[in-house]
């Protein structure tokens, strides 16, 4: 459809009826390219969004996770809707609240969509995401943990799952721990490794032992622990055989890990919890690419969307998601807890976790 009017002077019958034939031609044409949603369709995309989309022709995001997984993603997005340019911005964790907020506030919104893990809270809670719900029925419908319910406009696109791994070369089958009792034992002291910063380790087992048992529990392992900062830094030291248990690895890296030959793999079945940690996209309120937001938002969660964030080596979240570490989930199906933005007050989980586990240990 060009949107514009022809008036034409009065003409034969025969001119006429071509005339006809050419138009319901054309018009065949513009409803079958009406139609054509690409794979937002199957999330709900209208055609006159994927049209508006097309017509604005540029899609900018704010995102923490890794900007080669960006690359990847949209690279994809891309191929499907090559009118619409996309620009992605890593930007740190630590920075990503303020810089949002400061062009939310201002009124100079450099993001259309933006891209965090608990971060998504305050952004929604200062008013900064569209309460867009045109995703929410494919969400619930299509996802094994869809956003929740209280924050209507966000979309789970991946997820973060932590297991307990070891290292193959050092620990067979046979010697590994059946229990987290286990662990407590004295002939693990200096084999288990913990991140500086397991927070929602430590929340997860907190909430399923309960406050009674959680508390010895904690004491006792903490003369077991060793802590070591950032979860791939662990990886490489358990591989490299510093410690041969890590205590809360991240599903995807294991998998990274095995497919380059190194020993290592996660204790199965695996202790429980699992924790689950959802990454969500938003639409930024008075964003200059409205549409392109919201049809990113749609593609996201097809299966295209999907497929490709497994392609960039992250854990989608569509029930029929293609991933090893969803496999392990089907197969054994481990209790989980899921860290869903606001479920989590870090600053006293943070207080807590450091009162057992110093971090000059």
């Amino acid at each position: 459809m060009n949107g514009f009017t022809t008036h034409m002077p009065r003409k034969s019958r025969g001119f006429i009826g071509a005339m006809a034939a050419i138009m319901m031609s054309a018009v065949g044409i513009g409803a079958a390219q009406a139609q054509d949603l690409g794979p937002a369709g199957q999330t709900g995309a209208t055609a006159e969004l994927v049209a508006a989309a097309k017509k604005e022709g540029a899609l900018t995001f704010y995102g923490t996770a890794q900007q080669d997984a960006y690359d990847k993603i949209f690279r994809e997005f891309m191929k499907d809707y090559p009118q619409i340019k996309v620009s992605a911005t890593r930007v740190r964790t630590a920075n990503f609240l303020e810089r949002v907020l400061l062009e939310y506030k201002s009124g100079d919104n450099k993001a259309d969509v933006v891209h965090a893990s608990s971060e998504v809270a305050e952004l929604e809670e200062a008013g900064a995401i569209l309460h867009y719900t045109g995703t929410d029925k494919a969400q619930q419908e299509r996802y094994r943990f869809p956003a929740p319910k209280s924050m209507p406009g966000m979309v789970t696109d991946a997820l973060l799952v932590k297991l307990v791994d070891y290292n193959t070369n050092i620990l067979k089958p046979a010697d590994l721990p059946k229990s987290w009792d286990e662990l407590l034992q004295p002939k693990w002291k200096g084999k288990l490794a913990l991140d500086i910063e397991g927070y929602e380790w430590f929340a997860a087992m907190w909430n399923s032992m309960g406050a009674a048992k959680a508390d010895p529990f904690m004491k006792a392992l903490a003369q077991n622990v060793v802590l070591r900062e950032g979860a791939t830094h662990i990886m490489e030291l358990m591989v490299a055989g510093e410690f041969p248990i890590s205590l809360e690895a991240y599903g995807h890296r294991i998998v990274d890990f095995q497919k380059q030959g190194a020993p290592v793999d996660i204790i199965k079945p695996p202790f429980e919890p699992v924790v689950v940690i959802p990454s969500y996209w938003g639409a930024i309120k008075s964003a200059k690419h409205p549409n392109a937001a919201k049809l990113a938002l749609h593609w996201l969660i097809s299966d295209r969307g999907q497929a490709a964030q497994a392609m960039a080596g992250r854990v989608p979240v569509l029930k029929t998601g293609d991933h090893h570490v969803l496999k392990w989930l089907d197969e054994y199906k481990p209790k989980t807890f899921v860290v869903e933005p606001k479920s989590i007050d870090y600053t006293e989980v943070a207080k807590q976790f450091n009162s057992y586990f110093v971090r000059s240990k």
